[in-house]
């Protein structure tokens, strides 16, 4: 069982509560904590850490957390220094005020417009238009064929369908939210022709995945990025 006589990781609080009302995805996250296992809980401010290191800990694929790193670095969370050594050094970012604001979440209002057509013909109304979309505090395109909760849901339920091993709904969401970004960043296109069925998708991803449960956990349905 955990004792803290075993080892305890020092944080103030002033720095955990503004964590908490600061939403950071899963695989920052997970990022972030073994930064601060690497800093804080050795009593440091900041330490040289490989990605091989941040690999084993997170149990994540290097191109995984080099974009989770990314993105908290371009959030202010952390810092990141390439010193003259081939590793770089990490720090968390103490002064939380300097952390880049969330995107907002904004009201939504409809917009009817109005023709007149010629010879007195009745008025009629065009369909109304949403330049955006709100889910989570996440601003996506109105383009996407579904939001973040449809297309986890779907995925979750064809999952356990397609296979028969239980999946962990936190997990599955999680790799869910992973395929959604990537498509969010595609803008939904494929071979510059937009999606014809979301869940199809889906479905396919699903199915091309048919390996053990070992390799599921370790699938991240990542998309290619440039090496670090």
């Amino acid at each position: 069982m955990p004792q803290v006589e075993n080892g305890y990781t020092r944080i103030a609080t002033e720095l955990l509560d503004a964590l908490i009302s600061y939403r950071v995805a899963g695989e920052q996250m997970q990022c972030f904590l073994f930064i601060l296992r690497k800093t804080y809980g050795f009593n440091k401010t900041e330490d040289y850490i490989a990605l091989t290191q941040f690999m084993k800990a997170t149990g994540m694929k290097k191109s995984a957390v080099c974009r989770a790193l990314s993105k908290l670095s371009e959030k202010k969370i952390i810092v990141i220094k390439k010193d003259n050594k081939i590793t770089l050094s990490y720090r968390i970012n103490k002064y939380y005020k300097q952390w880049k604001p969330l995107t907002k979440k904004i009201t939504l209002t409809k917009k009817i417009i109005t023709v007149n057509k010629k010879d007195n013909l009745k008025l009629t109304k065009k369909s109304t238009t949403i330049d955006t979309l709100t889910i989570d505090n996440t601003t996506i395109d109105s383009n996407a064929p579904c939001t973040l909760k449809e297309w986890q849901e779907h995925f979750f339920l064809y999952a356990n369908k397609y296979y028969s091993f239980p999946i962990s709904r936190v997990r599955c969401d999680s790799l869910a939210h992973n395929s959604y970004e990537y498509w969010e960043e595609q803008k939904w296109l494929r071979n510059k022709e937009p999606m014809k069925s979301w869940k199809g998708t889906i479905e396919t991803k699903v199915r091309r995945e048919n390996k053990s449960l070992k390799d599921w956990d370790n699938k991240t349905f990542d998309k290619p990025v440039e090496p670090c």
